[in-house]
């Protein structure tokens, strides 16, 4: 016959069934039969590249105490390029935060962004959702499906873990999950009409003569964005160009059928300096541009007018030779040597364009 328990085992069983009440009231309360796991961090690719898509914000969500990245962003560089690499101002690394050195050309030679940052002394971790850079993008090519557009490479494995890697102040390590763009959707353009007046410097005096702003080429990009550095020898041979010519007054149109989108848009005239359209892009619709005159003077045609250009119109003074000829009145003479030295010194670049 079995024995009743003791008064002290009856108190021991009674403890550990109160123990295990506890236990099972702690796991309800942080959720579930088990402790919940805190979020892990996620960086992202915000803003695929498409036809209508030209910048990419990468974002981390759910991070904890993050004061230092290391990071490496692949892209297809058979269809994108790297334009630039903002910091914006309310982004996780804004100032006083510390950025290396980003080397543009090696990325679009390697395919790859390399991005090394820190917060700095003053500033305290990050814990949240935040942007960390925005990249804008050159479109080189069509979209492909099949190919990543813009990768984030995953987490580093290893003790301690080889780059990529996030870290907290205190040195530690961050796990993260990484979420690309795998796919990029490119929408139809709505295709656009633009139209505007183009004027030449030096071709209109104070009693109207030489009235002639003809022939001042239109072009229209329906395939790539406009580039940093504008060729001007090249803007002929880029794919997917509409070309127009402006009229005896300055005055153009240009259009696109449906289907494509203005991406670019320039007007050039040798001896002038060219004017770019100015973003946002691309233009859909009909779309008027603001009258806009060309400054003269780029006799060698590199869009800037300095020093250079004086010296190529006075070694043609006297002559005919179109080159030095800006105003096109056949032949070199003061006024074309007035025109380039009253715009010499001009910042270098194409005129803005406005809409």
């Amino acid at each position: 016959m079995m024995k009743a328990p003791s008064r002290v085992q009856w108190w021991k069983w009674m403890g550990l069934a109160m123990l295990a009440v506890v236990f099972v009231a702690l796991s309800v309360g942080f959720g579930g039969s088990a402790m919940a796991q805190a979020p892990v961090a996620q960086l992202a690719v915000v803003g695929c590249p498409s036809s209508t898509v030209q910048s990419s914000n990468i974002v981390i969500s759910d991070v904890v105490d993050l004061y230092s990245a290391d990071l490496q962003v692949s892209f297809n560089k058979d269809m994108l390029e790297v334009a630039a690499i903002d910091i914006p101002t309310d982004s996780v690394f804004a100032a006083p935060g510390v950025v290396a050195p980003l080397d543009i050309a090696k990325f679009n030679t390697d395919g790859a962004i390399s991005f090394i940052a820190t917060r700095e002394n003053t500033q305290t971790v990050f814990s949240g959702s935040g942007v960390l850079f925005t990249v804008r993008w050159n479109a080189k090519g069509a979209c492909d499906p099949a190919k990543p557009s813009v990768a984030i490479a995953d987490h580093g494995s290893g003790i301690p873990p080889a780059p990529p890697q996030l870290s907290t102040r205190d040195g530690m390590d961050i796990p993260y999950t990484a979420v690309s763009c795998t796919a990029c959707e490119q929408q139809p353009g709505e295709g656009c009409v633009i139209s505007g007046k183009v004027m030449l410097q030096g071709r209109t005096g104070p009693d109207g003569q030489r009235p002639d702003h003809g022939g001042t080429d239109i072009f229209v990009s329906t395939e790539r964005t406009c580039p940093t550095n504008l060729q001007f020898g090249t803007l002929w041979d880029w794919p997917g160009i509409v070309m127009a010519k402006t009229g005896p007054d300055g005055s153009f149109s240009v259009e696109v059928a449906p289907g494509k989108s203005c991406q670019c848009l320039y007007a050039a005239r040798r001896g002038y300096l060219t004017a770019q359209g100015v973003p946002p892009y691309p233009y859909t619709g009909a779309v008027t541009m603001q009258d806009i005159t060309l400054l003269g003077g780029d006799a060698t045609q590199d869009d800037a007018i300095n020093v250079f250009d004086l010296a190529l119109i006075a070694s043609q003074y006297g002559g005919t030779d179109p080159v030095g000829d800006i105003n096109g009145d056949g032949k070199v003479d003061i006024y074309d040597l007035a025109l380039a030295a009253g715009n010499s010194g001009v910042a270098r670049g194409p005129q803005q364009w406005m809409r």
